[in-house]
């Protein structure tokens, strides 16, 4: 009986890791969604570390924005640039549609919070990203979080960033009553990047945080202002004249630059559609 028993447990070992084998690829693409990304030829893990990391916030229902910015300034990713460079789509939660949506496209990140949707908790967001890229990507230069439906000349503004890369580096469109970056598109040094994820986030209605605790205002970009208000070797960079950006409420008009090369002139259009994309792509490369 011993014998009989020990042959059926060895037999019902083996099926059970046969199915483990045949079913892990099904578990690595499921359990992988936070590190799957693409890169300019690179994968994570390369010999080549990626110099440049962007993140582009985006929402669950906006895949024809992330079609656009893939088929478009993205898709200039693939030609010889001074930093190599890596991107990832930063999403609140998986859903069933973008969970097939990484498996097909493999460029998302979930920051898997326990909120989500516009305009709220755009600190925290920024902050799980810093964080994502401090335990990831530690030995990059330079990272940039920008939003969805904004339009990068991507070669103007890698050979720009290349001209500005610091590991303090402070980068974007400056707000002229606040010292501060706007959020739709803004660039740290990975010195600072480091410093924000090694502190705790405070997300107080009341902002009784402690002194040694990061004050979550609920915006992006005056969360990170703030932040970066305590170090005094921050090296800001305003660099207004080279980005078209709009402010909240305001119009977007792409007419008045139809008739040149935008980025002949510009490094960025913010409030980009899907057909202001297409459109400036399409002037670019004709």
């Amino acid at each position: 009986m011993a014998r009989i028993t020990l042959v059926h447990f060895i037999s019902a070992s083996l099926i059970l890791i046969s199915c483990i084998i045949l079913l892990s690829p099904y578990f690595m693409t499921r359990s992988s969604i936070q590190t799957t990304s693409l890169s300019n030829g690179l994968k994570e893990g390369s010999h080549r570390d990626p110099k440049l990391i962007i993140g582009i916030l985006s929402a669950t229902g906006n895949w024809k924005l992330r079609d656009a910015q893939r088929q478009t300034w993205i898709s200039e990713m693939k030609q010889d640039l001074p930093l190599s460079v890596e991107y990832k789509f930063v999403l609140d939660r998986p859903t069933q549609e973008t969970i097939d949506e990484l498996d097909k496209k493999g460029d998302m990140v979930f920051l898997n919070l326990s909120s989500s949707g516009y305009a709220i908790k755009f600190g925290e967001k920024l902050y799980s990203w810093f964080k994502y890229v401090a335990e990831h990507y530690p030995e990059t230069t330079i990272v940039a979080k920008m939003d969805d439906d904004v339009f990068l000349c991507t070669k103007e503004m890698i050979e720009r960033l290349n001209e500005l890369k610091h590991k303090k580096l402070y980068y974007g469109w400056q707000h002229k009553d606040i010292v501060r970056i706007d959020e739709m598109f803004v660039v740290l040094g990975i010195d600072l990047v480091l410093r924000i994820s090694q502190r705790k986030l405070c997300s107080s209605a009341q902002f009784d945080c402690d002194k040694s605790e990061l004050v979550e205002t609920n915006w992006g970009g005056t969360s990170l202002g703030r932040w970066l208000s305590a170090y005094d070797d921050v090296v800001t960079v305003a660099d207004n004249a080279n980005i078209i950006y709009y402010h909240r409420g305001q119009k977007p008009s792409l007419d008045i630059y139809k008739e040149d090369n935008f980025c002949q002139k510009y490094l960025l259009y913010h409030k980009a559609s899907v057909d202001d994309m297409f459109f400036l792509y399409k002037t670019k490369t004709q």
